[in-house]
């Protein structure tokens, strides 16, 4: 019997019993009347947080690419190079009677980080020697084979206050004029081969600025322009799914000098910051929930929630997170390493009752400065494997940003940023 057939019948009970309660609370976004229900008690367990250095990453199934030099007194230093497969997407099929006429790459760039007090950005074009292997799990650390340099382009970046994201765009002749020959069609002009190139973006000698490029933006594409006489033609490009951002860390900073995989830490300055691309996470002790739970034996979980606190920066915050269970050898199991989702990270309530293994995604709420989410099923079933087995599947939990390959950082309140609210009834 797998977990979620142990915790469905409990659940299915709850649901039946109506466990969405009429409240109000100055401590929860949950509005129950505690007042007028004298069975339902609100438990808040403060959770013990600390620093955690995780230094594998997967960089081979997000929506971004990072690519860049940056600095950091406390981490040390980071060099970061973008690669991705090249497709076509629509527009004019290239033929023998066309003219070249310019090849035009544009980025949206939603997020930088920058030693550079001119906001430059410098990079070199190169193609790759190696093909994607789809099979394959591309971690951070996984650098990959490069050609020559094709192109180089420079430009300079607004720093805005607010993550507001920015378009750049750039010529690349040489490349383009490489591409115009590259798309393969049948004698009826039918697309045979749409892959035109695997790319790579690699900062230049002096580059000391890091970029996001967002690949789900209309805006990120390369537009190919080509005429015949008189008439001109477009034909559009995509970076595709194929792709990976290859990260080399100096880890030489103040706070994790040559630390060891995984290691929990503190910072010296009592701070704790999430950022994944210096592989700093935040590691919370459960220590507390385990003991509520099994010390209160007779308890109906009604409501449950879990908040995380964030100081006020000027840092853009990670948009969203996720609670994974923590691991001793590899600080967490993630997608790609885990086999069984429910026992290696906090799921949404409707994967616990759909048997699905979507994880939960906590959004940051930028006006109370917290991540904050409905975790009532997690708790039932946390508590229902000790009843059953007599131990807890978690000790600890570590807050990642959703998507890994990110520029946002998050200072979090220290000490005890992450609280878990319960609402519970006494069952007689």
């Amino acid at each position: 019997m797998n977990l979620l057939d142990r915790i469905r019948p409990l659940q299915l009970a709850m649901l039946a019993a109506g466990f969405f309660f009429s409240c109000e609370s100055g401590t929860s976004s949950f509005d129950f009347d505690l007042e007028n229900n004298t069975r339902v008690q609100l438990v808040e367990l403060v959770l013990p947080s600390r620093s955690i250095f995780i230094d594998s990453l997967r960089t081979d199934n997000e929506s971004r690419l990072i690519a860049g030099n940056y600095s950091d007194e406390r981490f040390g230093s980071i060099k970061a190079e973008a690669y991705s497969e090249v497709t076509f997407v629509e527009g004019q099929i290239i033929y023998d009677t066309l003219q070249y006429d310019s090849l035009i790459v544009n980025l949206t760039i939603d997020n930088f980080l920058t030693n550079d007090p001119g906001f430059q950005a410098s990079f070199s074009l190169h193609k790759l020697s190696e093909e994607f292997e789809t099979s394959l799990v591309y971690l951070k650390e996984n650098k990959m084979g490069i050609r020559a340099q094709i192109d180089s382009v420079s430009f300079p970046l607004i720093p805005t206050l607010d993550s507001q994201t920015q378009n750049v765009s750039f010529k690349a002749n040489k490349w383009g004029r490489d591409i115009f020959t590259k798309i393969t069609v049948d004698s009826v002009g039918q697309i045979i081969n749409a892959t035109v190139d695997n790319i790579a973006l690699i900062p230049i000698e002096g580059n000391q600025t890091a970029i996001s490029i967002n690949l789900d933006s209309d805006s990120t594409e390369l537009v190919l322009y080509s005429s015949y006489d008189t008439i001109a033609y477009e034909t559009k490009f995509r970076l595709t799914s194929n792709n990976h951002s290859y990260i080399s860390r100096v880890t030489t900073g103040n706070e994790n000098n040559n630390m060891d995989d995984a290691a929990v830490f503190d910072m010296s300055d009592d701070s704790q910051l999430i950022s994944s691309l210096f592989g700093v996470y935040n590691y919370v002790d459960l220590t507390p929930l385990q003991e509520f739970i099994a010390s209160n034996k007779t308890l109906l979980i009604n409501q449950a929630e879990i908040n995380t606190s964030v100081q006020a920066s000027s840092r853009d915050e990670v948009s969203e997170m996720r609670y994974y269970f923590y691991d001793e050898q590899y600080g967490f199991r993630g997608e790609g390493i885990f086999e069984n989702a429910f026992l290696n990270a906090v799921l949404s309530n409707t994967a616990y009752l759909e048997g699905s293994s979507t994880l939960l995604v906590s959004e940051f709420n930028s006006e109370d400065e917290i991540y904050e989410q409905d975790i009532t099923f997690f708790i039932e079933s946390f508590a229902n494997y000790y009843s059953e087995e007599g131990e807890f599947f978690a000790n600890g939990l570590v807050l990642t940003p959703a998507e890994f390959v990110t520029l946002q950082e998050s200072l979090l309140r220290n000490p005890s940023s992450t609280s878990i609210i319960i609402y519970a009834t006494s069952i007689e």
